[in-house]
């Protein structure tokens, strides 16, 4: 038992740690000026430009998705029991969870909150809650302190930052639990959560309330057989949003570690973000540690193979391939494959993110130049072998088209 005190007195310490050192420079988590889109709705709501509705149902819930561009169909809806409001969570009454490249916002029946993630370019994810209460002006309340707790630590590539988690309890009694990404094998995706469209041969932890429940799960469009689906926005939890958001939020973490890293690298050789010539070997190397699995995963290694067919059961998958950028043969980073992997193309649309864009300089031409030598068979390292020629010549190309950065590095 003292051992066990023991160490979550050591847990406590670190996390606690993470939070003050993320509040010394350079980082400033708590005091810079937060530039993410959450703060500049509240400023849009100061002002008068926005002015949220009030819905008897759902709060401002409808209203914020609105204001944000948020899809209603990118809903995914989990039952564990992870978040603050865990008392008002169960398989009856799932936790709805709505997103888009920078904002994730979630909503329970009956709450009295939103609960708001959103990811200022360089400090990464920022913490909020918005009182559904019907007032004039809301009130959009940053609440990083008790976030943070869960949200700064190894799962999260120890930045602030989101996780998805599959928890699932065994007909042991045992809990399996992991943070899930697109490595992540389908079959240990998905505990807790509900899932809706079509998986195929891809059997998951999806829609299993209980050990014991026999339950086809690999193509289930309708929750309403298992619990009222009334009170939510959408009917569905659709199995493409799903994906997408699991991609990434863990892009967004390793996006945010690199630029962390090497700001904190530069700060201590009183170097500013843009000086990408003075650094020291050892300040280098130190960067450069964090840019190749940055690099690894934009490329999708080690991507979980998919053995048939994905399909969602909303509009979502549409939507989200239609909001890409296309070069000049209408080739984009958000087209689908949903076969054999996750994406036509394998390089991560957060290329195109305020997140990678904000990067200190040294670290973002370094992440476009170990893409660069990828995709135009410098590096031939056995890694990359799930890319073929024409995968990496169409992403160069892409590139090329619709990335200025990655397109002046091919001109030097």
């Amino acid at each position: 038992m003292k051992k066990i005190i023991i160490s979550f007195i050591l847990l406590s310490l670190q996390l606690g740690q993470a939070q003050t050192a993320f509040n010394y420079p350079p980082i400033n988590y708590g005091t810079v000026e937060n530039n993410s889109d959450i703060e500049k709705l509240k400023k849009d709501i100061s002002s008068g430009k926005v002015q949220l509705s009030y819905d008897k149902d759902f709060g401002y819930l409808k209203s914020v998705l609105k204001a944000l561009n948020i899809p209603q169909k990118s809903q995914s809806l989990v039952f564990s029991r992870t978040s603050f409001q865990r008392e008002l969570i169960s398989a009856k009454t799932p936790r709805a969870l709505y997103f888009n490249e920078n904002t994730y916002i979630g909503w329970i029946p009956n709450s009295t909150v939103l609960e708001i993630m959103s990811n200022d370019p360089k400090l990464g994810a920022t913490f909020y809650t918005l009182e559904q209460k019907e007032l004039e002006k809301p009130i959009i309340v940053r609440n990083d302190h008790d976030c943070l707790d869960c949200h700064s630590s190894s799962r999260t590539q120890s930045v602030p930052g989101g996780m998805i988690k599959s928890r699932f309890i065994k007909a042991t009694g045992s809990l399996e639990s992991n943070v899930v990404n697109h490595r992540t094998p389908l079959e240990k995706r998905w505990g807790s959560w509900y899932v809706t469209g079509v998986s195929s041969k891809n059997p998951h932890l999806g829609n299993l309330r209980y050990a014991q429940e026999e339950l086809d799960n690999t193509e289930i469009t309708d929750l309403a057989p298992l619990f009222d689906v009334s009170p939510y926005l959408e009917k569905s939890s659709d199995i493409v949003a799903l994906m997408v958001m699991e991609h990434q939020i863990h892009m967004t973490n390793l996006i945010t570690r690199v630029g962390y890293r090497s700001r904190i690298a530069l700060h201590k050789e009183g170097l500013d973000e843009y000086d990408n010539e003075n650094i020291s070997e050892s300040g280098l190397s130190e960067i450069q540690r964090q840019v190749t699995p940055t690099v690894d995963y934009l490329l999708f290694v080690d991507e979980a193979k998919l053995n048939g067919a994905v399909t969602g059961n909303t509009n979502y998958t549409k939507t989200f391939e239609a909001s890409g950028l296309q070069d000049s043969k209408k080739r984009s980073l958000k087209e689908f494959d949903l076969k054999t992997r996750m994406f036509k193309y394998p390089l991560s649309y957060m290329i195109y993110s305020e997140n990678f864009k904000s990067l200190p300089l040294i670290s973002r031409e370094l992440i476009l130049k170990g893409l660069q030598a990828v995709l135009t068979g410098k590096n031939k390292d056995k890694k990359y072998a799930h890319l073929t020629n024409k995968m990496k010549s169409d992403i160069h190309e892409i590139l090329i088209d619709t990335h200025r950065a990655y397109r002046r590095l091919n001109e030097e």
